[in-house]
Parts: C-alpha cells; structure tokens; sequence
C-alpha cells in the first residue's frame, strides 16, 4: 500500500509525441530528490533503484526500465513463482517500437510483447521469448504455445539488443522482430508477421514478463538496460482532448474538444472524423474535418459538442479515426456534471482522496495554475479532504534545513479552495536514524533506516513542531506515520521495523511537539492494517493503544472495504470501549477507488461500518493501475464519474446501515432527518439486474444519476425498481422507511 515511497520513481515522458505511462513500484513525492531526474533528455526512462518482487506480499509488481543515460540496469527476478512485469500503456494507435539491451540470466522464461490491456498471458498479439542462458535458443508465441526460431543461438552472459516493432490499423495487425548479438556477430531479423491472436483488438500493452513455463532455476531471468521507446514514424501522430484541464462540464454547456495531428514520414492527404458517444453507446456526435499535412508539419481543428446534444449525465467518449493507406486513432473521454451537492460543510465532508496531482508533464505545461487546476478537479467531483504525507527524510534532508516543497504548494492550495488537508507525518531522515541499514521491506516501505526510531526524540519533536508551525490554520489534524505493525522483535519488512515501546514514544513526542504550536490540533494513529491487530504482529495494536489512547483523538485504519477485514473493525471498537475512549475512525487509504462503477461499492460499505471520511486513491497509482479514480492524463473513468454522482446524492447525508431490499440486493440507508436516499446494487451473478423493493420508494438513478425506469407500486407502499449491479441511488419519502426492514449496521 502506498504510504513512504523511498527512492523508487516513476516516470511518464513523452517520446516523439507518443504518449504511454510507465507502471512502476512507487512514486515519489520528494522534493529533494527531484534533482536525480536532471540527467533524463527525450528517449530515456530512468530508474534510480527498483524493488525486487518480495516473496509474501503480492502475487505481481509492476516494475518500472531504466533509461541509456547512467542508469543502473533493471534485474527482472521472480521470486517462490512470483512474476515480475514491466508494462507501457501507448496512448495512441498506429505503431510504435520497443528496443532495449537484454543479457539473459540462468532463471525462467522472460517474454517481450505486446498485447492488448487486459489479456491474459497467452493472448500476446506479438511476443518473442528468451529461455534462461543455458537452452541458448529463441522462441516466439504461437497460438499460446512457444514455438523455436530456427538458425538460433546465443551463449550464457551474450547481451543481445532486442527490437520489437508493431503497426496496427483497420482491425489488422502486424509485428517484426530483430535480435544482434554484437559479440557473437550474429543478428535475426524477421518480416512482417500477423498478430497471433486476438487481432481485431488494437495493442493496449507492451510487456517484459517472467513466467514459471517450468521451474526456476534461480531467482533471476537477465537484466533489462538501454530501454527506448519510440512511435512508427511512418504513422501521423493523433490527439484529442477537451478544453478545459479536468475534462468536466456541467449539464446545459457545450463541451469543447481539441484536435491535434502531425504528420509522419508520409504527407497526409485524408479526412479525419471525431465521434462522441455517450455513456450508453449511443452516438450523439460527429465532425469530419479534411487533414492535408507535409512530412512532419502540425494541423488542429477545435470540436463543438452542442449542449443539447448532451442529455445524459456521466462518462462521454470521444474518438479520432484518421484514414489513409496508414490508419491511426486516438481516444479521450470527458464527463457531464450537475451542480455540486452543497448541504455539508467541507468539514464535514467524508469525501477525501489520497494520492497527489504532482505530474511532471503536465506541471510543465501549465505552470503554476497546475495546482489550482488539479485540486479544482477534486473539488468538482465531491472531494473535501486530502491526505498529504510529509516524509521526515525529505521535508529535512539535512538537519535544519526544512523544505516543504510542491506538498505545501498542494495544502496551500486545498486551503484557498476550501478544503482541508490532514498530514501524515511519517519516516525517519537518514541524519538522525538509529540504525543506519539499507535493507529493503516490502515494495514500497523503504529502507530501515526510514522504518525506526530516531536516536534522538527531540529531533523528530522539532520536525512534528516545524510541520504544525507551516501548516497552522490549514492543517487541523496530524496523522502519526502509516501501517506500523511488527512483530515484538520489530523485525517487520513493513513502514515500522523497530519495538512497540519506541512507537509509543514516536507517537507521545509527536502529539506533544503538535499541540506545543496548535493545541486544537486533533492527533490521529495510525492506518492500521488488519494484521496489526490480532495474532499476525503478535497483538501491535493492542500492545500500543492502551500506552497512547488518552494521547490521540482519532484512530484510523486501512479497511479496503473487506469483508474479511470487517472483524477488525469491531476489534478495534471493542479495544476503545475496553480502554474507555471511544474515539471517531477514518479510513485514511483505500475503499472506494476504481476505474469501474464498482468502485463506491467499498466506499460505500466503509463508511456505513462507522468510518467518519474515507480517502481512496485518486491519480495513478502504478503498483495498482486499477485502483485510481482518474486516468494518468487527468481524464475521467466510469469510476470517476460514479464517485461523483455518490457524492452528489449522498453529501450531507449521515449512514443508517444496511436495508433489507429484497433477495440479492446490497443496500445502504442514508439521511439527514428530511431526506433519505438508499445507495444499492444487484448482487446476482453475471451481472445480471435484481429487483430493489422498499417502503415509500418514490424514484431511482443509475450511477450516473440518470433516471431509471418507473418505480411500479406496491401493496402497503412497498414500491420496487429494476436495479443493476453497478449502484445506484433511490430516493424514498422520509417516512417511507419500514423500521423493520433495517438490518443492523455491517
């Protein structure tokens, strides 16, 4: 889970116009270590260190390549059958090539290819395969299988430089392949070759993957270095995007689109055509523009989309199909808003979101109103609350010397737009560390150095008291460090790597150098995991709560919206009343983040167990590409829009708990004493639609907030709906609630 992202970085560049996102470990967000990236120049992608897949956490990591200009080159290594990836997203259609160094180890299977997103491993369109060093021999995928490149050799230690090429348009694609052997003098180059499978669907991904086709012999497959990315030149480079910055529109406006094309190493002479579909498929626009370019020259058209033409709420799509003898495309979304719900103070808000709108790229090009339009997004889609962490190691490099960076840029600016900030302040600086190791946790917990406590308390007081002295007024309530479980050895892999009794005094010191500055400032611990109760870590939770529960003011825990993990709350509850201080509980990372509509579902179910504010990730999150609201380039989801209906209906609203809606229904009551709305989905298998029935049901809306169809009326009031298994949102009379129908709260 995210929390300290130590020297593992992420980058995303743009390489002759080609955009792609590369899914990394981590991303930092240090300041002062910013400067490692100012040897980077077009073409290179740079890795400082990377995380070697761990061998009891995740089943796959996403790692990130290392670029040509003094990099260290990338050891792919899998480990107890562990895979270990590296994967591009293109942004655009049409063609593109991947070329890197690749000296293969004496460990397992290592594929590079593309495929399309979400395919599964056998479904490479274009793959060639290293075995380990010792078969000496080349393959290729053919219909799944691996099929032996004849006249193919290389010796154990060779490196060979690897290039991939693909080309893809009207439905077809093909691909070729060259491998050299500079020191073998040896060099196998193929022709064009058809996609294998799956060839009506455009490449989503390139990837380095290691596979367990039989047993690993060891631990490593070989190392990736030199890695270059580039577009077909051959192919005009397209791209659309809306007009504004967080693709979102109200209802009853137009929607601006731009358009932009430059011409490959052929002129074009064709037409481009821009369509529009809303959320349902259904096209309600369409402009065919004439396209004539030279070689390399730009061309843009800008795009109206009518206001009537946009009836619906929620996700639109929009398409750029260019024709020609080199066909290319490229897509973009924007979403279609009402106004925002406006019944809840920010405050009070439990809408917030982790993860910060720091992209390079895009910082870049929109200077300083970067900021104000990143959180101005947030702030459209119904968010209030922001979780900022402040490392230790990079706020104070150096002892003294204290750099807030582009994290106080981002309070500053939640501030000036009403909203509210809480603070992690987590990770020993290396200066004033108690064990100066370079060990290695999990994927993204850093090194122990960062994990234990420091020599010298008073040193972390100044730090917690210098934070509170910035951000006073801004920042109300302080969070001490993040999923701190370990065993009583301290011998964790995880953020906390040092005894029970040192966390204790970790978080005394902190409250008391906190409310030293701002004695209304609320202290919050510590995004407890589950295993941080209970037998896992040998009881951490139980061994830290009873020595700081009059310290602190809020607890908060790492939920996900589990139902596996549900005990734990109780647990937890159970504890506070044992300890007579029952104090309030966020949700300070995780439920309710997604690309799909599902992705409320776990918000949902948190915040009904009693969670005050939930905080889900919003923007790219590499180690779980699935799990953010928004796309790395800032347009919406499905999941975004659904998050911002939810918040649309549901702001101001408290939770009653689950109701009983009839078989497979999932619903949750919430409600303000003057109105009620029931958040609920079908829970049928295949996704198919289920009947909602409850007393006083007067409407419904889908996750977009489009009506659904008529509510059919019942006996004794009891009305029903056709609901789906994406949530939707029933509005009922306040009174209309059948008491008896309520389930206790989960």
């Amino acid at each position: 889970m995210k929390g300290s992202a130590m020297r593992t970085f992420f980058a995303v560049f743009t390489i002759l116009n080609f955009m792609f996102a590369i899914h990394a470990a981590d991303i930092a967000m240090c300041d002062n270590y910013q400067t490692d990236f100012d040897n980077l120049k077009s073409g290179g992608i740079y890795l400082q260190e990377f995380w070697r897949v761990d061998d009891w956490r995740y089943q796959a990591q996403s790692l990130a390549v290392v670029g040509h200009n003094g990099g260290k080159a990338l050891n792919v290594t899998a480990k107890n059958g562990h895979h270990a990836r590296i994967y591009i997203t293109p942004r655009r259609s049409g063609g593109g090539s991947v070329s890197f160094d690749f000296t293969p180890g004496n460990g397992i299977w290592t594929f590079f290819g593309f495929k399309p997103e979400k395919a599964k491993w056998d479904e490479f369109q274009a793959a060639l395969l290293f075995p380990p060093a010792s078969d000496g021999k080349l393959y290729r995928l053919a219909d799944g299988k691996k099929a032996e490149l004849p006249g193919t050799s290389f010796s154990a230690g060779s490196t060979c430089r690897v290039t991939l090429a693909y080309r893809y348009g009207n439905g077809k694609g093909i691909y070729r392949f060259s491998v050299e052997a500079p020191n073998e003098k040896n060099c196998w180059r193929s022709e064009w070759l058809p996609f294998e499978t799956a060839a009506d669907r455009p490449v989503g991904i390139f990837e380095i993957r290691s596979i367990e086709w039989n047993k690993p012999e060891s631990a490593s497959n070989g190392i990736v270095d030199n890695f270059i990315f580039e577009g077909d030149r051959s192919f005009a480079k397209p791209e659309i995007r809306s007009s504004r910055f967080s693709h979102l529109f109200r209802r009853g406006e137009p929607v601006g689109l731009n358009v932009f094309i430059t011409a490959g190493e052929i002129p074009l002479n064709t037409a481009a055509t821009v369509t529009v579909t809303d959320a349902y498929g259904k096209t309600v626009h369409t402009q065919t523009e004439p396209v004539t370019a030279a070689t390399g020259k730009s061309i843009r058209f800008p795009v109206e989309v009518p206001s009537e033409k946009l009836e619906k709420l929620g996700l639109y799509h929009a398409s750029l199909n260019i024709g020609g003898d080199h066909p290319v495309s490229a897509e973009s979304t924007f979403g279609i808003l009402t106004e925002t719900a406006g019944d809840c103070t920010s405050f009070d808000s439990p809408f917030g979101a982790f993860l910060y709108p720091l992209d390079g790229t895009l910082y870049a090009e929109y200077g300083p109103d970067y900021m104000r339009l990143a959180v101005q997004q947030m702030r459209e889609l119904g968010i209030r609350w922001v979780r900022c962490n402040f490392h230790w190691y990079s706020v104070e490099p150096e002892k003294g010397k204290f750099h807030w960076g582009k994290m106080g840029e981002l309070v500053d600016e939640l501030y000036r737009q009403d909203m509210h900030a809480f603070a992690e302040l987590v990770n020993t600086t290396r200066w004033a560390t108690s064990r100066n190791s370079e060990a290695g946790g999990s994927v993204d917990t850093g090194r122990e150095w960062q994990s234990v406590a420091p020599r010298n308390f008073a040193d972390w007081e100044t730090f917690c008291a210098r934070t509170a002295e910035r951000f006073k007024g801004k920042i109300k309530v302080y969070e001490i460090w993040n999923e701190p479980g370990a065993p009583r050895n301290g011998n964790s892999n995880g953020f906390w790597r040092d005894s029970s009794e040192n966390f204790i005094e970790i978080i005394k010191h902190g409250a008391e150098a906190i409310r030293s500055i701002d004695p209304e400032a609320k202290i919050m611990v510590s995004g407890f995991r589950a295993v941080d109760a209970g037998r896992h870590f040998e009881n951490f939770v139980e061994r830290v709560l009873p020595q700081v529960i009059q310290e602190i003011d809020i607890i908060s825990f790492h939920h996900w919206g589990s139902d596996a993990w549900s005990p734990k709350i109780y647990d937890l509850k159970r504890l506070m009343k044992e300890y007579e201080r029952e104090l309030p509980y966020w949700d300070s990372e995780g439920p309710g983040a997604g690309k799909t509509p599902d992705c409320i579902k776990n918000f949902i179910w948190t915040w009904s167990m009693g969670a005050e504010k939930v905080f889900p990730f919003i923007y790219n999150l590499p180690r779980y590409p699935d799990r953010s609201l928004v796309n790395p380039d800032y347009t919406p989801t499905p999941g975004t829009m659904t998050f911002a209906t939810m918040t649309r209906f549901l702001a101001g609203l408290k939770p009653e708990g689950q109701v009983n809606a009839g078989p497979a229904v999932r619903a949750f009551s919430f409600s303000n004493g003057k109105r009620r709305i029931v958040a609920a989905w079908s829970e049928l298998p295949d996704n198919r639609p289920a009947t909602a029935t409850l007393s006083g049901l007067i409407g419904g809306f889908d996750h977009y907030g489009n009506p659904l169809e008529a509510v059919k009326k019942g006996s004794y009031g009891r009305n029903s709906i056709i609901i789906g298994a994406a949530p939707c949102f029933l509005e009922l009379d306040f009174d209309g609630l059948d008491p008896h129908a309520a389930a206790q709260k989960p």
